[in-house]
């Protein structure tokens, strides 16, 4: 049997990644990415407690607290907040502030995005108007009441704009306090809460482009490559990753998103920029959070006055409590991600970042990446993975190349086992192969199998 699979480093950078990670991960959610928006009680409370499984539990139903629509598989808050917070890490900068911490930070964490914003008195050369309006129209009565404006004053020592009115600060107690209670709300002021933090796809196009796919009459003006995949996290959610690669224009092209259930039903609809500051260029993914079940997902992106669309049928297996595995992902490269960045965000891994192969193309002199994860991994007395491994890339009618059954080599992080392997591809001759992966459950002799292919040219 030839010996052709290099797990060692990769696999230990990921577990010293991982270790770092757990170290920090309960910190950076209190102090980062919930700071502006936990109030005084919820923050104490969560300072005194001593074990981590307490720590993910007061998390969860952190997020429990906020969701408006708590009978859908989606928390509409969390997703707009994460939107809003991903905004304010790039766009907002002051000195030696964090963003989070400086006064427009906060305030559009909590509100949101203004309405209007209104820039008062002359704009020199290297410093800002001396003064800015933020104007707010829809904002929840149990926030403020009609029209409010939030005034910021630039103060030349602070390196920024600060709030002109201690008053604000009043405003935005309010808001922490009305999003810890979204759960309660009746269910008018859910829906109308849900539609506030979802607001419909802006583009015309799009969503134009999204009800013709839907239909059947996808229009292809512009052409990208896709993956629409199912996959859990570590603590059990269910999620569909959508990948997309444009070769066009991305920066200057927007997707749409709209997700249905079995039924038709539109459960969710999203508009983004196709390309983001950390993503490759022309690389957009994302996340849809989902109950298992039967989904239809489509896809538009617009490029000027042109657009695309796509159509995917998805089925979400019961992850939990059941043997089971992901989709292979092969890829050609990753990165080192300088921080980790929480579930579910499509094919990271800890502190590692793929980019999924759209054409599973590849030249001798490159390496192929291939992850998959285990759900409901068994384990033996040991801790250990109690289950074989045989992983066999063959090129049709050519000879297999393959390792004996063995457990994998992975890392366990929850409810799931991340199994990486890399592949030099020098000793491959030019043609399509195909990749089969069979796991075995060594408890049960249940077995699992997932397959995928490439191309060498």
């Amino acid at each position: 049997m030839e010996k052709f699979m290099k797990k060692g480093l990769l696999l230990l950078l990921m577990i010293l990644a991982t270790a770092l990670y757990a170290d920090n991960k309960y910190d950076k959610w209190l102090n980062e990415e919930v700071k502006p928006l936990i109030t005084k009680e919820e923050r104490d409370a969560f300072k005194k407690l001593k074990t981590d499984a307490d720590r993910d539990k007061f998390i969860t139903d952190f997020w429990a607290r906020r969701d408006p629509s708590p009978d859908t598989p989606n928390n509409e808050f969390k997703d707009e907040y994460e939107k809003r917070l991903e905004f304010v890490n790039k766009q907002i900068k002051v000195p030696n502030i964090s963003p989070i911490d400086s006064d427009m930070g906060l305030a559009f964490l909590l509100l949101g995005q203004p309405t209007e914003q209104k820039k008062e008195g002359e704009e020199k050369e290297g410093s800002p108007a001396p003064k800015m309006t933020w104007i707010y129209k829809t904002l929840p009565q149990q926030i403020a009441s009609g029209e409010t404006q939030v005034v910021f004053k630039a103060d030349e020592d602070y390196g920024g704009y600060k709030f002109a009115d201690k008053k604000t600060n009043d405003l935005l107690d309010k808001a922490r306090t009305f999003y810890s209670q979204l759960s309660k709300m009746g269910a008018d002021m859910k829906t109308k809460a849900a539609q506030a933090l979802e607001p419909p796809i802006s583009t015309g196009p799009l969503k134009s482009a999204l009800d013709a796919a839907v239909s059947g009459t996808a229009p292809k003006d512009v052409t990208f490559d896709s993956l629409v995949e199912p996959y859990m996290t570590s603590e059990g959610q269910d999620y569909i990753a959508v990948a997309l690669g444009l070769s066009g224009d991305a920066a200057n092209s927007h997707v749409g998103i709209r997700l249905m259930d079995s039924k038709g039903a539109v459960l969710k609809e999203l508009e983004y920029p196709f390309q983001r500051e950390d993503e490759n260029p022309g690389y957009f993914q994302h996340a849809l959070k989902a109950d298992p079940g039967d989904y239809t997902v489509a896809v538009a992106v617009n490029s000027g006055d042109k657009v695309g669309a796509m159509k995917y049928s998805v089925t979400i297996p019961d992850y939990q409590g059941k043997f089971s595995m992901s989709p292979l992902i092969i890829a050609k490269q990753y990165k080192q991600l300088t921080v980790g960045k929480p579930e579910p965000e499509p094919y990271t891994f800890q502190n590692y970042k793929l980019q999924p192969n759209f054409t599973r193309t590849y030249s001798q002199s490159d390496q192929l990446i291939l992850f998959y994860e285990i759900y409901d991994l068994p384990l033996d007395s040991a801790g250990k993975a109690n289950v074989d491994e045989l992983l066999i890339i063959q090129k049709p009618g050519g000879p297999a190349h393959q390792n004996p059954p063995a457990p994998p080599q992975g890392l366990v992080v929850g409810k799931k086992m991340t199994v990486p392997s890399v592949f030099p591809l020098t000793s491959y001759d030019a043609g399509e192969y195909k990749i089969t992966v069979k796991l075995t459950n060594k408890v049960t002799n249940e077995t699992v199998t997932k397959e995928g292919s490439f191309t060498i040219k």
